[in-house]
Parts: C-alpha cells; sequence; structure tokens
C-alpha cells in the first residue's frame, strides 16, 4: 500500500520515491549531497540508471505526476561496483537532507559498528528498526533487533537507496541496497562514507 513516500515533496528529501522511466523498478531517494556548486540526490545505481545514454530524466514520485523531472542522470556519477550512483538536482529544485519520520539529521557520517542500532524510512515499508549484526568491506549487515518477534519486516522492493540511521545520534551510516524477507529477515548497506569518496561527493 503506498505510503507518504509517495507524495510529491518539494523540496525533495531523502524517503521519498523517485523513478527513472528507462529502469524496471523505482527506488528511495537516500541523501542530497553536493560537488561543487551542484546537488546530487543519492540512491542505488539499479534505481537511477537505465539503459540507453545519458541524461536520463529521474522524477518525484513518477512521471505520471505532471511535475516534471527534478534530476538528471551523469554517465560520471555511476559506482557499478557499489550499486550505488548520483542524479543532479536542477537548479530551479530545492531540497532539504530531512527524511521523512525522522526529521533533520543530527551530524555527519557515522561509521557502522556491530551492535549498533539502525532506522530507516523506506518508500515501500516505511519505517523500519534493525541491529548491525556484521561490518565487511565497503558494507554492512542488518537484522532484526534481537528483541523482535519472528516474523517482521526490514525492507522490500522499493526501499532501494534509503538511508540507515543511527537511532540514538540521527547521524546517517549508509545506503539500503539489498534486502530478504522471512522469518530471517535481513538487509545490506553500502557504508555512506565510502559512496561519498567514491562518487566525488561532499555534504551540503
Amino acid at each position: 500500500m503506498p505510503n507518504n513516500a509517495f507524495l510529491p515533496f518539494r523540496p525533495l528529501r531523502p524517503s521519498t520515491l523517485v523513478y527513472n522511466p528507462l529502469t524496471s523498478e523505482a527506488g528511495t531517494l537516500g541523501y542530497i549531497a553536493r560537488q561543487g556548486q551542484s546537488r546530487y540526490l543519492v540512491s542505488c545505481a539499479h534505481v537511477l540508471i537505465g539503459k540507453g545514454q545519458h541524461p536520463q530524466p529521474i522524477y518525484q514520485p513518477s512521471d505520471e505526476d505532471g511535475l516534471g523531472p527534478v534530476a538528471e542522470t551523469s554517465a560520471t556519477m555511476i559506482d557499478h561496483e557499489f550499486d550505488m550512483a548520483g542524479a543532479r538536482v536542477f537548479e530551479a529544485v530545492s531540497c532539504v537532507n530531512e527524511p521523512l519520520v525522522f526529521g533533520p539529521l543530527r551530524g555527519t557520517w557515522i561509521d557502522p559498528d556491530v551492535g549498533m542500532r539502525v532506522v530507516k524510512f523506506g518508500a515501500t515499508t516505511g519505517a523500519t528498526e534493525g541491529q548491525i549484526t556484521s561490518v565487511e568491506a565497503g558494507r554492512f549487515r542488518i537484522a532484526l533487533p534481537s528483541f523482535y518477534p519472528g516474523g517482521g519486516t526490514l525492507s522490500a522492493a522499493g526501499d532501494s537507496g534509503s538511508l540507515w540511521i543511527e537511532l540514538e545520534s540521527r547521524r546517517p551510516v549508509g545506503f539500503h541496497y539489498l534486502g530478504g524477507i522471512g522469518s530471517q529477515a535481513f538487509a545490506y548497506a553500502r557504508i555512506g562514507r565510502e559512496v561519498m569518496s567514491r562518487l566525488g561527493l561532499q555534504e551540503l
């Protein structure tokens, strides 16, 4: 069932639905960053990047809302290995780093750590909570907190790109890009600080 993430948000903000008509899957706007004077919305490459030439239009929430695209892709702002990408936000479109439900982020990127409790708001599942169970090269794994009963939800299709945030500090940790459902729900996220470095992006 669509939630508030499917609404057309201006200013643009994390946790909302983004869509490229040239891809097969909508996803979630994770973060707003900059490169020089240009601003970029960050999400998964499989969400933002379709087949064909660049630039490609990015809509929020869709190409059927009548509002036109909010950003465009670039061949130089893609990291296929990490499945992450950025799309340049048009100058006329305002944006803020205030995810739905959680409000303004309260600091810079924090590195993931085993046991850290994190939350995200994805365009499909809304707000979910997890706990980091392992940290690997470039990514970390998230499971439901140990006190949750079986059968809980972490993520679903359409949540790709959403921002995992440390529960206590409200600092950003990483970008959701892969998940599993069922009794052993899990999620994987790319370490945010590394994504920013690999794409050549800075904080607003």
